[in-house]
């Protein structure tokens, strides 16, 4: 009997749990603005509106997988408003990275792999975003890639015990190629 299929569905109920139960936490914006901006001070505050701007949009996402939580909003329903959020803020990590955790819940790999695509182009160190690109690359059947991506992922990976997890899912890999 073949293992692939077996951990494949494994770590898809493993991430359907960790979206569940992930504590999700607003975020507060900084609205107060200098009156008079020197040009520094300008570009500053453009700076600061675009973080803000991106924790507004994240502030709805987490409020969007609160109710779907909490069932007030079906999953479906979700996911589309969470892809309008991705169409309107193609850039948008947590958008992306949610997108890319329901496309491999519902075997979607492909549109995974897009979804992690967005996210490491704006986020190329992050570890997390290459386990699930390689996950991604291995319900494809693309082993080969899914081990690059777990390789990078244990070199950007911020702890041992990252990194050993991480290893975990890549030994599997290199028994059987």
């Amino acid at each position: 009997m073949k293992t692939g299929p077996i951990i494949l569905a494994l770590l898809g109920i493993g991430l359907a749990l960790a979206l569940f139960f992930a504590p999700v936490k607003p975020s507060e914006s900084d609205t107060s603005t200098p009156a008079e901006p020197s040009a520094a001070a300008s570009e500053a505050a453009d700076h600061e509106h675009d973080h803000n701007h991106a924790a507004d949009v994240d502030a709805q996402i987490d409020t969007i997988l609160q109710q779907m939580r909490a069932q007030e909003l079906p999953p479906m329903q979700a996911v589309i408003a969470i892809r309008n959020i991705a169409d309107e803020h193609p850039e948008n990590v947590k958008a992306n990275f949610t997108l890319g955790l329901m496309s491999i819940q519902t075997a979607q790999f492909d549109k995974a792999v897009q979804r992690f695509e967005a996210v490491l182009k704006a986020d190329p160190q992050n570890p997390e975003a290459m386990r699930l690109m390689a996950q991604s690359h291995l319900g494809l059947g693309d082993t080969a890639t899914a081990r690059t991506f777990y390789q990078r992922a244990i070199e950007n990976a911020p702890t041992e015990e990252t990194k050993s997890s991480i290893q975990k899912e890549l030994d599997p890999l290199s028994i059987n190629p």
